[in-house]
């Protein structure tokens, strides 16, 4: 089989698919320009350049208004009875508490940058354990005890012991094969992800570790390429799930005899996609969507162009100042230039040898160029003045009925992201459910709001979960920020 000798992953084959993998990323995915469009949002620019950061500005108005803010998730059996009803409402608060334990809202949030910025977010499903291939019966991330030291090999704080748990990926950590059209005909996908050799040595999960070494890693901060080397001495690992063979394993690019892990894998066998992505504006021939930051780079460019030729021009239309050699005396002119108000100023000579002379002005068509280019802008990332919180200047006060045609047109384009990021959130939790229900084994208590309004509790098994079938949705509401108030509404309601 492709891949394998003697019932083992064959090591080289695989760093081989993963490089071609990577090669196809950088090609479709404007890879060799991500680190610019970080510059552009930090605000990294060349001193001569007077920017307008149109990165910066997009995604700190769209990003707020994509991802869901107090996620909630409402769930009801597919099949009819009282009793299917009941653990539909269960499952439905088990949910909702495992959303906030899990931090989603914030890793949703830095996925939804990522898919803006480089045209494809990353998610990864993990349970009990960050570096763990597989769902752990123990959740065990500890090395073996030297004398009165316990030596931890993780530290996520994030990561949980027998708790599911969705981290944002970056994107350049992640691998499919090339030429790959859509993410649901990949045969593998790959994690490549760094993690210090003293951990991985005593990490009782892998094997042939050893005799690793690794290697100093350095990065490239900012647009001075600042060299900064890791001060731990990291090891670079791919770990790669093979739908064909529903095996996982762990390789690295310093060990190319053994795999550091291989073993059958259990989210495969669940029917659990790992890897999760979004992609905003995508593509019919590639996997990797197209960057939003792509469309705008050029706009960004102008823009800048625009705005430092503005900058100039009102430096030359500051008024100068001619005077023949002797008719002021440098202390006399810092009162012409100064600040006082109705200063007396002696002028030796005739007052005809001193002349005020603006050179030019800034030119109208610039800040023409400046209105269509803002207003291309807007077009181009479907947002209207309104939508960025202002009215048009010199109108009339807009009615409400106005101000929310202009709000519907404008989430047209926005709702459809929100859809994107709201059916992510729906994969994730059907994805968490089975393993919950094999992974929990104790007893579960949950409140739930009987007849009439009463609360009352009920102890469960998550396993009695698995009875019935369900349909899981995200709240539409659950984008909107609310207050105390409104909450206590509700709760009245």
């Amino acid at each position: 089989m492709d891949g394998y000798k003697k019932g083992k992953p064959d090591v080289p084959y695989w760093l081989e698919q993963i490089r071609l993998g990577l090669h196809y990323r950088r090609k479709v995915a404007y890879e060799e320009k991500w680190n610019t469009w970080r510059e552009f949002y930090r605000g990294e620019w060349s001193g001569d350049i007077l920017p307008n950061n149109l990165f910066f500005k997009m995604i700190r108005t769209i990003v707020p208004r994509i991802y869901f803010r107090n996620p909630s998730i409402s769930i009801i059996a597919t099949k009819p009875g009282f009793e299917n009803a009941i653990l539909a409402k269960l499952l439905e608060r088990t949910d909702n508490k495992l959303i906030r334990r899990m931090k989603l809202k914030k890793h949703m949030k830095r996925i939804v940058q990522s898919s803006w910025m480089f045209g494809t977010g990353i998610g990864k499903i993990g349970f009990g354990s960050q570096f763990q291939s597989t769902p752990e019966t123990i959740g065990e991330t500890v090395a073996p005890a030297v004398g009165r030291m316990r030596e931890e090999i993780e530290y996520n704080q994030d990561v949980l012991q027998n708790m599911p748990w969705f981290h944002m990926a970056p994107t350049s950590s992640y691998v499919v094969p090339a030429l790959t059209q859509f993410g649901e005909d990949k045969r593998w996908d790959c994690f490549i992800f760094n993690r210090p050799v003293s951990d991985v040595k005593i990490d009782p999960r892998l094997e042939n570790n050893k005799l690793l070494a690794g290697s100093i890693r350095s990065f490239q901060i900012g647009a001075q390429n600042l060299a900064i080397s890791t001060p731990v001495e990291m090891l670079e690992l791919y770990e790669i799930r093979d739908k064909k063979t529903g095996k996982v394993f762990i390789i690295s690019p310093g060990q190319l005899n053994e795999p550091l892990l291989f073993e059958d894998d259990e989210f495969l066998s669940l029917g659990i996609e790992v890897g999760k992505s979004l992609v905003f504006n995508e593509d019919d021939e590639r996997f990797w969507g197209i960057p939003s930051a792509q469309i705008l780079e050029p706009l960004q460019l102008e823009a800048n162009e625009i705005k430092t030729l503005k900058m100039k021009h009102r430096r030359l239309s500051l008024i100068k100042i001619l005077y023949k050699s002797g008719t002021i005396t440098d202390e006399e002119f810092e009162k012409l230039v100064g600040p006082a108000v109705a200063a007396g100023i002696r002028v030796t000579g005739n007052l005809d040898d001193i002349k005020f002379v603006q050179v030019t002005d800034i030119p109208a068509g610039l800040n023409q160029a400046d209105a269509d280019l803002s207003q291309e802008v807007k077009e181009t990332m479907g947002f209207s003045r309104n939508e960025f919180g202002e009215f048009k200047p010199g109108s009339k006060s807009p009615t409400a009925f106005e101000t929310g045609v202009v709000k519907q047109a404008g989430d047209i384009r926005i709702d459809e992201f929100r859809d994107m990021t709201a059916d992510m959130i729906v994969e994730v939790m059907i994805d968490i459910h089975p393993i919950i229900f094999k992974h929990w084994t104790g007893d579960q208590v949950e409140e739930v709001i009987g007849p009439a309004g009463i609360p009352f509790w009920i102890k469960f098994r998550p396993a009695m979960l698995k009875r019935t079938t369900y349909e899981v949705k995200v709240d539409p509401d659950s984008s909107v920020p609310e207050t105390k108030d409104v909450r206590e509404q509700k709760a009245v309601q």
